[in-house]
């Protein structure tokens, strides 16, 4: 159902769905698989914007967290890095491991000269997070991420084991996927430096989750690695099996 929440200036926010439709009651699990607005507000009221924004904060999301209603559904502005970051604590079952970008440097023998030391800090319960993992994995396998196993969009085979989350902002501004396997974790940010639409109707699982997928898919079945043009070439692809599929629906009417 629908909710209000009362805002400090007078006025009344009510979040809508990326559909504009209401659903009525449902699981958690049904609800994070469809990108449910309404059903992640309510559950961030009752548990406290308060308790949201800390834990954002520490798994590992460094800018600025405001403790708004809108909170839960990600209105603060986040780096695709810290994004990243965060995702890292459900990967590894409740410790966070801060990115870095050089791994080792070595010598010309390849004798290791200096390795990075991974920072690791427990931030969630393992339970906690392992129940995560098994709702994002609903998400690729039978939800919002699902175009990742489609033969015609990602092709990313049932037998590698993925997980993660879509994410859409207002007015299609910004489009996201970040997931992972048992072993490696991408997130994917689709978006202008000067915030405007993308596309009508842009989503994270149609356009992000497609080019996660063509980032992973090589690494794991042997296929020639993608080119450097691989987010643009998954975009293109998408629209023209919509275009395709559009043109087919207005012959048939």
């Amino acid at each position: 159902a629908p909710v209000n929440v009362d805002m400090p200036d007078g006025t009344v926010w009510s979040p809508r769905n990326y559909t504009n439709d209401f659903r009525g009651e449902m699981t958690l699990r049904n609800a994070l698989r469809a990108s449910i607005n309404v059903v992640a507000v309510k559950l961030g009221l009752d548990v406290g914007l308060e308790t949201v924004a800390q834990y954002a904060q520490r798994m590992g999301i460094s800018t600025n967290v405001p403790r708004v209603p809108s909170l839960p559904i990600g209105v603060p502005a986040v780096l695709p890095i810290d994004v990243a970051e965060a995702y890292t604590t459900f990967a590894n079952l409740g410790v966070r491991v801060e990115p870095r970008p050089i791994l080792r440097v070595e010598d010309s023998e390849g004798r290791v000269v200096w390795e990075v030391e991974p920072e690791r800090e427990r931030v969630l319960e393992p339970e906690v997070a392992y129940i995560m993992v098994d709702l994002m994995k609903d998400v690729v396998n039978a939800g919002s991420g699902r175009r990742i196993r489609l033969p015609m969009y990602g092709n990313v085979p049932d037998t590698l084991p993925a997980a993660g989350k879509t994410g859409t902002t207002n007015d299609a501004t910004d489009v996201w996927f970040t997931g992972f396997t048992p072993d490696l974790l991408a997130a994917v940010w689709i978006g202008y430096d000067m915030p405007r639409p993308i596309l009508e109707n842009a989503a994270g699982g149609a356009y992000a989750a497609p080019v996660w997928a063509d980032f992973m898919r090589p690494l794991y079945f042997g296929r020639e690695m993608a080119s450097d043009s691989a987010a643009a070439d998954s975009i293109a692809r998408v629209m023209a099996i919509e275009a395709a599929s559009a043109d087919s629906m207005a012959a048939l009417g």
